[in-house]
């Protein structure tokens, strides 16, 4: 039966910018339970990742009273209010990790800044992203070009500029082959001889950069 905000005993605090769905997994280690058990537990009804980006009410209250967590620092750690430009660019999957942040024992946290398309390095060593393809911006033939890039399409999808990204170092960074290929596209037949430069980069991200 499931428990309604049943309260845990011991319930260490998140880290800086870390997703809700990564706190209550590293909870679930802790008291050596799977993610399910905990959910159980606690009481909340939608998959833990969901809530990272439709978080519910209730579900916020019972894992606030479990863990004396206000319900304003838990809506925090979900992308719920973020600007709908950095929804839009946000990758629900925890593909990429920062490896000094998983040097340690048990699961590493997952911050909300990793989820960013365009987040090749961490915001707390500043050391590059590693996922399970390549091993983020290390293969990126200008780092410069792509940190000013970066920085360009994270204002503009944060509302700090109000015009889409320029043509110069942004478009540097979306033609570097920081991805495996993705896969064949209709409309990158239409770019001729240039088609090549798109070959390593995925085309969804693309197309919501230069919309």
């Amino acid at each position: 039966m499931a428990g309604e905000g049943r309260a845990l005993p011991v319930a260490p605090r998140p880290c800086p910018d870390e997703r809700l769905s990564s706190w209550l997994a590293r909870l679930a280690d802790l008291y050596q339970v799977s993610l399910e058990e905990l959910q159980e537990h606690v009481g909340w009804a939608r998959p833990a990742a969901a809530l990272d980006f439709e978080p519910g009410g209730t579900d916020l209250a019972r894992i606030g009273q479990a863990t004396a967590m206000p319900i304003e620092r838990l809506l925090a750690m979900t992308f719920a209010t973020a600007p709908p430009r950095v929804r839009a660019l946000t990758r629900r999957a925890d593909r990429y990790v920062c490896p000094e942040c998983c040097a340690g024992e048990g699961p590493p946290p997952r911050l909300k800044a990793w989820a960013f398309a365009f987040a090749f390095w961490c915001p707390r060593h500043g050391r590059p992203l590693a996922g399970s393809e390549r091993n983020g911006a290390r293969v990126l033939g200008d780092e410069a070009a792509a940190r000013r890039g970066a920085a360009l399409i994270g204002a503009w999808a944060e509302g700090r500029e109000s015009g889409p990204p320029g043509v110069g170092a942004d478009f540097s960074l979306l033609l570097s082959p920081y991805r495996e290929p993705a896969p064949p596209a209709l409309w990158r037949d239409n770019l001729g001889e240039n088609a090549h430069c798109l070959a390593g980069f995925v085309p969804e991200c693309l197309i919501r950069c230069l919309t």
